[in-house]
């Protein structure tokens, strides 16, 4: 991507983080303006704090200097048990060692259409959800582009390794289809409800 168009999104992002910041100062001056048994001015002070702290870069607690700590216990307890680390296969050797597995957290994968996104997520969400139901935890995934039936099509077939346009056009053979089939049997306890 040409970097003038880099610095344009990142301008983008910014304003509307100052925008985010704001309406949580303002949400915040609110709450502390109807507090009528709180000193008012403890309540200018709290409210004139908040406005200006909008100013920042929102780092708040997240800031390096403030997480330091936590990564160095981390790394010490990563080091005195390395195989307690919880790290998650994605099934996918390359993409296990280019992010060293997975870890809790949000993983956003973009790339320009038709290129697999939407593939590649559910082979790695579907191998990262057997091994983490195997071990009592759940995996939860979000899509704008299907609905939950398209979803579970695409996550058996990928699963059993049949082809997704042959099973919307009814023409599996008696093989692939009993694979489908096993594929359904195997993912459905990984996605039971609460």
């Amino acid at each position: 991507m040409p970097g003038w168009r880099v610095a344009g999104y990142a301008r983008i992002v910014e304003q509307a983080a100052t925008r985010l910041r704001l309406i949580r100062a303002a949400s915040e001056v609110a709450k502390l303006a109807y507090d009528e048994e709180m000193d008012i001015g403890a309540v200018q002070a709290q409210a004139e704090a908040a406005v200006l702290n909008t100013r920042g870069n929102g780092a708040g607690d997240h800031a390096i200097p403030n997480v330091i700590e936590t990564v160095f216990a981390q790394a010490e307890e990563r080091m005195n048990n390395p195989t307690d680390c919880p790290r998650i296969s994605t099934g996918l050797r390359p993409l296990n060692r280019l992010l060293g597995s997975l870890q809790s957290g949000l993983y956003i994968l973009a790339a320009r259409p038709s290129m697999g996104k939407t593939a590649l997520a559910l082979q790695r969400e579907i191998r990262a959800a057997s091994n983490v139901a195997a071990a009592g935890g759940r995996v939860i995934v979000f899509t704008l582009k299907m609905s939950p039936v398209q979803l579970v099509e695409r996550l058996a077939c990928s699963w059993a390794e049949v082809s997704l346009r042959e099973l919307l056009r009814g023409k599996l053979d008696q093989d692939a289809y009993a694979r489908f089939v096993r594929a359904v049997g195997e993912i459905n306890p990984m996605m039971k409800k609460n």
